[in-house]
């Protein structure tokens, strides 16, 4: 769907967009898929992703995920574009290839399920981390220690959440729901909803200088 993206884009210039394969769909690949991508990337205001590696995707050949990542990461490191990453179950690839990244472009950890003591060797390789509003839920202690974790500077929001998932109505999974979800986070964190926007809001925009 990327032309459609970029048409969205191009009429909402307000929106960056991103551009990559999903581990998910590694499968789907057509032959000249890395040349369309890298044509995409040059030509739009975008970032690259989202991508990754997962191995709770039992029915995804995960050699051919990571052949695909680093063919994708080589991109981010070519272009400078910050990354949007994908990563469940499979952290201990994804740190060595971020370990070995030769620029300083940012990369976002989307929907971060790490625990809380890998968070400093993720901020200091440059990673943003980004969360929804199961951060708010007692039953999610990982999830919310890892949360407490995370330097204010590299905090993001999101409201990506899987249809079926019916927690997701508390701030439902569209853009619109990011007021809810910094909510959310802001009484974790014990601090204002106002402040906590404005620290994200700053964040956004330095992950996002680049672009």
């Amino acid at each position: 769907d990327w032309t459609k993206v970029a048409g969205l884009a191009q009429a909402h210039p307000e929106i960056i967009p991103c551009f990559g394969v999903h581990p998910w769909f590694v499968d789907r690949l057509q032959e000249h898929w890395l040349r369309d991508l890298e044509r995409i990337l040059r030509n739009s205001r975008s970032c690259v992703g989202e991508i990754g590696l997962d191995r709770a995707a039992k029915d995804k050949d995960f050699a051919l995920q990571e052949r695909v990542f680093s063919q994708q990461y080589a991109l981010v490191e070519q272009l400078g574009r910050p990354a949007m990453i994908h990563c469940v179950k499979a952290w201990d690839k994804l740190m060595a290839y971020l370990k070995h990244k030769t620029t300083p472009t940012p990369f976002l950890l989307h929907a971060y399920s790490g625990g809380a003591d890998m968070v400093p060797g993720l901020a200091k390789l440059g990673a943003y981390f980004s969360f929804d509003g199961h951060v708010a839920e007692d039953k999610r202690q990982k999830l919310r220690k890892a949360f407490l974790a995370v330097p204010k500077d590299r905090l993001l929001f999101e409201t990506d959440c899987p249809p079926e998932d019916k927690e997701c109505k508390e701030w439902f999974a569209e853009p619109a729901g990011i007021k809810t979800v910094v909510e959310l986070g802001a009484k974790v964190l014990d601090m204002p909803p106002d402040e906590l926007a404005d620290i994200a809001w700053d964040n956004s925009k330095m992950f996002f200088n680049n672009v």
